[in-house]
């Protein structure tokens, strides 16, 4: 089974019969229509045959990882762009392993869209069980900048909690997914390039509290202030003038075992955050 990816954010599916022991069988193929000959412009008869999936709306975060899953899987062991697909695990060199495996993975779950999955709350939205929630998850104003950094079992996962992020900051979040180095390289390239004005949040030993991480960039900046005020629930004083901070924020997704590796593979130079309790910011009840 192949899928495409519609310019209009659709998926159609294509089923082959191929024999189950057959490597090629065990990862289906993501292109764009532009480039498949058996996408016909007849979709409404497609439609209505139960073969196109349409999202609402579509998420540009699935649609980019089905670009990336295509290229790696399309990309020969020498390193060669060709259409073929599917060669022996140990035709790769050990250190694109785990990335050729990661992919296609992905492009089994990918293959999961075809059957109603919601593209955007990875739940279904024609069947029976958990239903789409696309409705109820509304886009909220956000001035930061949230990278979800997953572990690729939890990817179109429906009990995936993350997922709700990317829904809620459309354009604001972005989805990286662990062991594919072109979305690794885009997210360790922002935290080197912000500074103290990116973190992780996760409570690794040498995790910082938010007011100290808070200090270390006002004295980077020159700034006597930046969001942590006299006051525990104070947010940051803006005037008129000022332009609001911002932050680029990046939250493991995965198991506690997948987080713990997740945040051993982010440059050392990474600040992390921890959220502990503290009497500062207690809730009053």
């Amino acid at each position: 089974m192949k899928i495409c990816v519609l310019p209009n954010g659709e998926f159609t599916t294509h089923r082959k019969l191929v024999p189950r022991s057959s490597l090629r069988a065990r990862s289906s193929r993501v292109i764009r229509a532009a480039t498949c000959s058996d996408c016909s412009p007849k979709m409404s008869k497609a439609a209505s045959d139960g073969q196109v999936y349409k999202s609402a709306p579509a998420s540009p975060e699935i649609q980019r990882l089905s670009i990336e899953v295509d290229r790696v899987l399309t990309t020969s062991p020498s390193g060669a762009p060709t259409t073929r697909e599917g060669w022996d695990i140990r035709a790769y060199p050990p250190k694109q392993r785990a990335t050729v495996q990661t992919a296609r993975k992905l492009a089994r779950k990918l293959s999961y869209l075809h059957g109603g999955t919601c593209e955007r709350c990875w739940l279904q939205a024609r069947h029976k069980g958990p239903q789409c929630i696309c409705q109820q998850v509304l886009p909220l104003p956000f001035r930061h900048r949230l990278w979800i950094y997953t572990h690729h079992d939890e990817v179109l996962l429906a009990a995936d909690t993350c997922k709700l992020l990317l829904a809620a900051y459309p354009g604001k979040a972005r989805l990286i997914v662990g062991d594919l180095p072109k979305h690794e390289e885009e997210l360790f390239q922002v935290l080197q390039r912000r500074g103290n004005k990116a973190f992780v949040l996760f409570p690794a030993e040498n995790a910082s509290s938010f007011a100290k991480l808070a200090g270390l960039s006002s004295a980077a900046d020159g700034s006597s202030e930046i969001g942590v005020t006299s006051h525990p629930l104070s947010s940051t004083r803006e005037t008129e003038d000022e332009v609001p901070e911002e932050w680029d924020i990046v939250v493991l997704d995965g198991t506690w075992e997948q987080a713990r590796r997740l945040n051993s593979r982010l440059p050392a130079s990474a600040r992390a955050l921890t959220l502990c309790p503290s009497p500062r910011f207690a809730h009053p009840g």
